[in-house]
């Protein structure tokens, strides 16, 4: 705990661990230990070993060898060497086989972390308002998720053991070899370790710097990567590969020397210690034949130090890497810290969605905005403003005006996906907050612009996020009928439901795609269906087809339309008017066209559009 406490990247990933992980931490420091005093009893056993082979008199001169003699009942010299050197050579393997018991166990924990962080990530993330969603970079999330984590693992939490095992190993073997000789060990230590702690002291802070920089550009690398492929169909239309490829090479080639300084300083001690240790043995195999034992006595101990040296270099070289690995990635940790802390909505949105799934949100009477009014996070300037209007329950409601009128956002206001700054929504009376947005939203249907499709079956993105052997086919199909694409899954695809749809749906037109978008906002039957530019991307035929299953609708469910197409609203109840974040005029689409000059302007607009 002590090493844990000294460097506080260490101590950060204690902070991370859970109570299992932590009990397991502890279990594998204990199969560490073990493990380092086997070994060092396997190091220990070398001098007496030795010293038999040169000097056979000290089997009745020493006491536990003369007992260990007599319990072997008394076999000649040749015999109880051999005897001597297979016990040595049993602990040597029983080191070895706890060490890598100790390693399968180390492994087995740092995957199992590196899988409950970024389940831990993912979840924090998914949990989160919809605002916080509107300042984030998806590549970066995702580079957060999958690559910082993994980074983690490898660059701090595996070294982190590294550290532990190998220290304790070390601390035992030189434990033995102050029993021996505690003079010449303390010098080593000395010598040694004073050169590895004088060298990490000396480059820590820059392993800190480089590690931030290392993790500024590797997400700029991972943007770089996804705006290329997320745009594909422009970059290849207009030939901008040049561009992405730069973009990427300009981070990555920044990434080199970070990275190769990273490691020369890992490994460039290596080679210093080893003329340290080879200079030491020198010496001492210098200071010992002059002694008064001569050679008889120098042997066996030389032989000790050479075989310890052996097991430490080594280990402390792997101590070292592990720290300059650590500190590179200190900024890293601290990241991942501050990410998987929960702030109030994930705990609320966790809390709520405990909830039994079948409860839904009383709705019988209306939807009503009073006084609404919102700021996006981190603006200044107010996207809707005191907005007040009804929507009475089975009646199909449009709002429209130009871009950035506001509509949209009233609309996010709707779908409970953004909680008013003033003012309230209000569903038969009671007031939709962030502790009943979830139960709202189960009783509302919602269908964008652009309809993401998983890389799936159309029978998996019809029924989205629910377990393959959950899924309805009744509702599957019903709602697929209402949207107008059950024939054309049936008659013109291969495979049916079963079909795949490809990457972001690239097998499907944008007609199709649109429909199996709305086929999935119907799926579990909502009460408040919400259509956001759902018609644009249709054809006036297939448009024709939904906006009559859509009027179907509007006698068992209250349908609320933002709309591209004056066609698209001409049969809505009702239609509210957005000019710069406020209800500029409402009425039926007769009324506004007959009353209205900026109704009539935007009518002519969406008539004269090519598009349309």
């Amino acid at each position: 705990m002590r090493i844990i406490n000294k460097f506080h990247v260490m101590n950060r990933i204690f902070e991370i661990m859970n109570k299992e992980e932590k009990r397991h931490f502890w279990w594998l420091f204990a199969m560490s230990l073990l493990s380092a005093l086997v070994q060092s009893f396997g190091v220990a056993a070398m001098l007496p070993f030795m010293t038999l082979v040169i000097q056979p008199t000290l089997t009745m001169n020493n006491q536990a060898m003369l007992w260990l003699f007599n319990l072997l009942g008394s076999p000649d010299r040749v015999t109880f060497l051999t005897y001597f050197g297979s016990l040595l050579l049993v602990m040597i393997v029983a080191g070895n086989g706890t060490a890598t018991y100790a390693l399968w166990l180390s492994s087995r924990f740092v995957w199992q972390m590196e899988h409950r962080v970024a389940s831990d990530m993912l979840e924090n993330y998914l949990y989160r308002p919809y605002g916080f969603f509107l300042n984030q970079n998806t590549s970066n999330m995702t580079k957060q998720i999958l690559a910082d984590v993994r980074e983690m693992v490898l660059g701090v939490l595996m070294p982190m053991l590294q550290v532990m095992t190998k220290l304790l190993m070390a601390g035992a073997i030189l434990a033995a070899l102050f029993v021996v000789n505690p003079q010449v060990t303390v010098w080593a230590v000395l010598l040694i370790g004073g050169s590895y702690l004088l060298i990490f002291r000396t480059t820590r802070s820059k392993l800190t710097q480089y590690g931030r920089q290392h993790m500024e550009l590797n997400g700029k690398r991972y943007q770089a990567v996804q705006e290329a492929f997320g745009g594909i169909k422009g970059v290849l239309l207009m030939q901008r590969q040049p561009y992405f490829i730069q973009g990427f090479k300009q981070h990555s080639e920044k990434m080199i020397p970070l990275m190769a300084w990273r490691e020369i300083i890992g490994r460039v001690p290596r080679h210093l210690m080893e003329i340290v240790s080879f200079g030491g043995i020198l010496v001492l195999t210098l200071f010992l034949l002059r002694s008064e034992g001569g050679i008889h006595q120098a042997l066996p101990l030389i032989s000790l130090y050479a075989f310890a040296g052996y097991r430490l270099m080594p280990a402390l070289q792997d101590v070292f890497i592990s720290f300059t690995t650590i500190h590179f990635n200190d900024a890293l940790v601290l990241k991942i810290m501050e990410l998987l802390k929960d702030d109030n909505h994930v705990k609320i949105a966790k809390e709520n969605q405990k909830k039994d799934d079948r409860t839904r949100f009383p709705f019988e009477k209306e939807i009503a905005f009073e006084q609404v009014s919102y700021r996006y996070p981190h603006s200044e300037n107010v996207a809707i403003k005191s907005i007040s209007m009804k929507i009475a329950k089975n009646t199909t409601v449009a709002f429209v005006g130009h871009s950035g009128a506001g509509k949209t956002t009233a609309a996010d206001v709707l779908l409970g996906l953004f909680i008013p700054c003033e003012g309230s929504l209000r569903v038969d009376g009671k007031t939709i907050d962030a502790g009943c947005a979830v139960d709202w939203q189960k009783r509302l249907g919602y269908v964008p612009q652009n309809v993401y499709l998983s890389d799936q079956s159309i029978k998996r993105n019809i029924a989205f996020g629910i377990p393959e052997e959950l899924i309805n086919e009744d509702q599957l199909i019903t709602a697929s009928k209402i949207a107008n694409i059950h024939d054309f899954i049936q008659n013109a695809l291969p495979n049916g439901y079963e079909t795949s749809v490809g990457e972001q749906g690239i097998r499907l037109s944008g007609g199709q795609r649109q429909r199996i978008g709305i086929a999935r906002a119907l799926y579990h039957d909502p009460d408040v269906l919400v259509l956001d530019e759902a018609t644009n991307a249709l054809d006036g035929m297939t448009e024709t087809a939904v906006m009559k299953a859509m009027e179907n609708l509007s006698q068992i469910k209250t349908i609320v339309v933002i709309a591209h197409r004056m066609t698209t609203v001409r049969q809505c109840d009702w239609i509210y008017l957005f000019e710069e974040g406020e209800i500029a005029d409402e009425g039926t689409y007769e009324s506004l066209l007959s009353t209205n000059k900026r109704f009539q302007e935007l009518a002519n607009e969406r008539q004269e559009d090519p598009h349309n």
